[in-house]
């Protein structure tokens, strides 16, 4: 925005115009001008939803003209484009609009500029005032509220400066704005029983453009009382376990029970001090006792409360004894009996000190050892074979005992020594297995003290044995053509062992025998799953016993006995299936093959042959029959149609591969509606006559469609009302439409008719062949009905009431700065009509049927003011249509008692004329009073037009504007150089 600093150019353009109170009367003398003067710079202050619009009245100077009706108004914005409507709003603040106002009667031109400014603080409304205990100190606006019931996180937000933002339209119309607050405490003394602290927390708001507005919270702080407070309990196993010597109650570690670890008086503070004294009784080198004593003083009151709090700090856990981990000895190579050393046990105690190591010892039986070690560690000696209990004992100082034990086991070491033979070779017999026993492989083994037990294992599970070692091992047809892994193992008399591996190879040359199940030939009807041939027999085992079941097929035909296998060892039957089938004619065969663990083998083949002994005709074809039917659509889908009439039916034939289609012929009937030839298609794809092509047989099935069905309106509700938001009254613009559906015929090819009443007088005023019936309506309550018709001609009705209401808002413009003289009966009735501007309109409404009031209520219309009313007074000026839609502006009137009929008045201003072109002095009684009287107006007759000579220098120039400006903003309150006001005629040169 460019600023305007030349001060010719502030003189030329911009008038200062000022109202003295006593001079409004003779106002309405001066003569109407027929050119049109256009203010320079106009200062227009948007309402309080953040809009405004700019009328003539704002821009021009002096007037009524009498072309005023013909005048036109244009107003831009600062890239020269046209706000619609002369209507300015958020988007346009701060700035300078540019205006021009044109008579077309004459062609006359003036124009000027428009600061479009918000000048109206956000209005802001506090939480309710709260009151709290003191010990919790002053609450946060999370807790105690914030104004205009905003919630933080939700309609709020914290910004990076740390502050409260809110939305545009959240508190203030015009912008975002920030919120903070202040706190001030008061104190209160002894005296007030209930107060200690009273917080005022002042709220601030200010949005972009610097306006503010405030409110105040107060939050009470409650005094404390003795009665209220909470004693710390006692850690002495009777109200709380006491403390253990070293626990995670020591947060500090320092080992001292601190009161922020055992607790003090809570419900204290503010007017309630508390203080403590401890003393201390020893019980042992871990163990104490505190015994503290609280006080509590209300300085307030003088009275105070005792406790003693008792708090045992003991050592009950017993040192922590770990003993060297267990251990195995062997047996001193020339005796039966082990000598050792005893490694030392680490030993801990939290709190006390180590009074006592003890170490003894126990054998199996539970006898003791014949020794007492009364140290931590030591040699013992001539310990028997056997496991011992060695026992660690540790005392401290507060009598706790602790122990732990390890496990001193004497053992014999010494193995023997083991000696395998060399290669073997083993052959089955008849029954598959063979037996070495565990002396067979020995060749010498043997022990200092004498081998008393030999026995022989395999290293794996098989031939039924499992891998422990026994007198003998024995082999099976799973170990042919492989080298077994087989070890001896030989024990002495203290148990110790030792063992050698041989390898045994096993052998079979045995081949296994074969016998098929017979050849067998049957229809292409008969059932059998190809994956599962077992009906047409199978070999069985032979090695299991298994017997040769007879072959009866699941028609009950004998043909034969099932194959056989078998082998001395184990064999495997293997079979492979092989097919040539077209249309579930062909062969089958079946090939068995048994194959002993040597790898020889036996093959043999079965054939299963598949004939058609009664081929696919027509004659086992059964024809859908004629349909007839009320519905369509897809209810004459063959998945809807029942049977008879659904499909064709063949024999079911699996020698045969039969499909089915069709294709549908549709003819529009007047009569039946719709009637449908369908020709059936049956195709056997396994037979082709003497062309060499698929034999096809057909058929045509009549369908017949005769539907009665009306079409169903998908949504048609008895009562719509309208409410449009439109500036016109001739007809407003509305969508009517319906739509139906038909089982038959589709959305697109229904027909439609409307007709419309209007006013609903039983005369039809409009009709149509559509679903759409939109266009203008008037104001009223109106009537259509529907008519909906398929393509059978079935028809449906919807009769609907739709009202349409003028709801928009008359759009108030109130004048500003008006003044009224007291009568000589010292009051006045002011009437809310005369407070508006012809700019006042309604869509619907002409002016003069406005009804204008001071309140909602349209009979508030006049209102007497009297001498307690003097000064200024800020009215509401409601405005309602005819249609009862009201909203209203704000205005302020100047109530004047210039003839002093009031009592008590004074008069203000003293004026002495001089003839024209002379200075206009205006004395005034008092210093004081430089500011009564004093406006800004909007619209001054010409004639009256002043300039102001401030600094009593005879001239007019920017230095008088300056300190008029500094009067008008409350800076000064009386001139540097002048004690009253002092003007010039305007047509006087300066």
């Amino acid at each position: 925005m460019k600023k305007i600093t030349n001060t010719a150019l502030i003189i030329n353009n911009i008038y200062i115009l000022i109202i003295i109170m006593f001079l409004a009367p003779s106002a309405q003398g001066y003569a109407k001008r027929d050119p049109i003067i256009c203010q320079g710079m106009v200062n227009f202050s948007l309402d309080e939803n953040c809009q405004g619009e700019v009328n003539l009245s704002h821009v021009l100077v002096g007037g009524p003209y009498p072309q005023w009706a013909n005048l036109i108004l244009r107003l831009k914005d600062e890239n020269g484009n046209i706000i619609p409507s002369n209507i300015v709003g958020r988007n346009h603040v701060g700035d300078t609009l540019t205006f021009e106002v044109y008579d077309p009667t004459v062609q006359n031109t003036c124009w000027g500029r428009i600061l479009v400014e918000d000048k109206i603080p956000p209005r802001l409304i506090c939480p309710a005032n709260t009151t709290v205990t003191c010990q919790n100190g002053i609450p946060a606006p999370t807790v105690s509220g914030f104004p205009n019931g905003l919630t933080l996180g939700i309609n709020l937000q914290w910004n990076a400066l740390g502050h409260f933002v809110a939305n545009a339209g959240t508190i203030d119309a015009c912008s975002n704005t920030t919120l903070t607050f202040t706190d001030t405490e008061e104190s209160f003394p002894c005296s007030d029983l209930l107060r200690w602290k009273v917080v005022s927390r002042v709220w601030t708001v200010r949005d972009i453009y610097g306006n503010i507005g405030t409110c105040t919270q107060f939050i009470t702080l409650r005094k404390a009382t003795i009665g209220a407070i909470n004693w710390p309990r006692n850690y002495n196993d009777v109200d709380l376990p006491a403390l253990p010597c070293l626990g995670a109650w020591d947060s500090n570690g320092n080992g001292y029970p601190d009161i922020n670890e055992t607790g003090s008086p809570s419900n204290a503070g503010c007017n309630i001090q508390c203080s403590h004294v401890d003393q201390i009784i020893n019980v042992c080198s871990g163990s104490y006792k505190v015994l503290r004593r609280w006080i509590c003083l209300d300085w307030c009151t003088g009275i105070s409360d005792t406790r003693i709090q008792i708090i045992k700090v003991e050592d009950k856990t017993p040192p922590n004894v770990l003993a060297p981990g267990d251990r195995t000895i062997s047996t001193d190579p020339n005796g039966c009996f082990a000598h050792t050393l005893l490694m030392p046990a680490q030993i801990t105690d939290a709190c006390a000190n180590i009074k006592r190591v003890t170490i003894t010892g126990t054998n199996a039986a539970g006898q003791s050892l014949n020794f007492v070690l009364n140290q931590n560690g030591g040699f013992v000696y001539n310990l028997a074979m056997g496991t011992h209990r060695i026992r660690y004992e540790a005392e401290d100082s507060c009598g706790n005992i602790g122990f732990a034990n390890m496990y001193l086991t004497v053992i014999d070491q010494t193995a023997p020594v083991a000696i395998c033979k060399s290669y073997l070779t083993i052959g089955l017999g008849q029954d598959g297995r063979g037996r070495i026993k565990a002396i067979d492989f020995d060749n010498g083994s043997y022990d200092n003290c004498g081998i008393v037990r030999r026995e022989v294992r395999r290293m794996s599970v098989a031939c039924g044995q499992s891998a422990v070692f026994r007198d003998s091992v024995v082999f099976c047809c799973n170990d042919v053509n492989k080298k077994i892994p087989v070890i001896l193992r030989v024990w002495d008399l203290a148990g110790n062992f030792n063992d050698c591996m041989d390898t045994v190879l096993v052998q079979d040359k045995l081949l296994p025998s074969l016998v098929c199940p017979p050849d067998i030939s049957v229809d292409c009807r008969f059932l059998f799953d190809i994956n599962n041939l077992s009906q047409f027999g199978t070999v069985v085992n032979g090695n299991l016993g298994e017997i040769q079941d007879s072959i009866v097929l699941s028609n009950g035909r004998f043909v034969g006995y099932d194959g056989v296998a078998s082998d001395n060892c184990q064999y495997t039957l293997s079979t492979s299936t092989s097919t040539n089938i077209a249309c579930g004619v062909g062969r089958i065969q079946r090939a068995f093959t048994a194959t002993d663990q040597s790898g020889q083998a036996r093959t043999c083949v079965q054939n299963i042959n598949i004939t058609d002994t009664d081929p696919f005709s027509l004659n086992d074809i059964t024809w859908p029959s004629d349909y007839q039917t009320s519905t369509c659509g897809a209810s004459l889908d063959t998945a809807n149609i029942p049977f008879p009439y659904k499909k064709p039916r063949w024999r079911e034939d699996i020698c045969a591969v039969v499909g089915a289609g069709y294709e549908d012929w549709v003819f529009d009937l007047e009569a039946g509606c719709r009637k449908i030839i369908r020709r059936w298609k049956v195709i056997d794809w396994c037979r082709k006559n003497a062309s060499g092509q698929h034999i096809i047989y057909t058929h045509d099935q009549i369908i017949n469609v005769i539907n009665s069905k009306k079409p169903v309106f998908d949504d048609c509700p008895r009562n719509l009302v309208f409410c449009p938001d439109n500036d016109g009254c001739d007809g407003f613009p509305l969508v009517l439409k319906t739509f139906a559906t038909d089982d038959c015929t589709p959305k697109d090819q229904l027909r439609y008719t409307y007709s419309i009443d209007l006013f609903k007088d039983g005369t039809i005023d409009l009709n149509g062949a559509s679903s759409d019936a939109r266009g203008l309506y008037p104001l009223g309550t109106h009537k259509v009905t529907w008519r909906v018709e398929d393509g059978c001609g079935n028809q449906s009705f919807c009769e609907q009431f739709f009202t349409v209401r003028e709801c928009k808002k008359p759009s108030p413009v109130c004048l500003v700065d008006v003044i009224f003289e007291l009568m000589p009966t010292g009051m006045i009735q002011v009437c809310a009509r005369s407070l508006v501007s012809k700019s006042t309109f309604d869509n619907c409404t002409p002016f003069e049927k406005l009804r204008f009031s001071f309140s909602a209520d349209p009979n508030d219309s006049c209102r007497i003011f009297t001498c307690a009313d003097l000064n200024w007074n800020i009215l509401q000026v409601w405005v309602t249509d005819e249609a009862g839609n009201q909203d209203f502006c704000e205005t302020v009137i100047l109530i004047q008692d210039n003839m002093r009929m009031c009592p008590d008045a004074s008069l203000v201003i003293k004026v002495i004329s001089r003839p024209a072109n002379f200075n206009l002095w205006i004395r005034r009684r008092s210093k004081s009073q430089l500011m009564e009287g004093l406006s800004m107006h909007k619209q001054i007759p010409a004639a009256i037009l002043v300039r102001i000579d401030i600094n009593k220098d005879h001239r007019v120039t920017a230095s008088d504007l300056v300190e008029l400006r500094k009067l008008i903003l409350l800076k000064i309150d009386q001139f540097t150089r002048n004690t009253s006001w002092r003007f010039i005629d305007k047509n006087t040169d300066s």
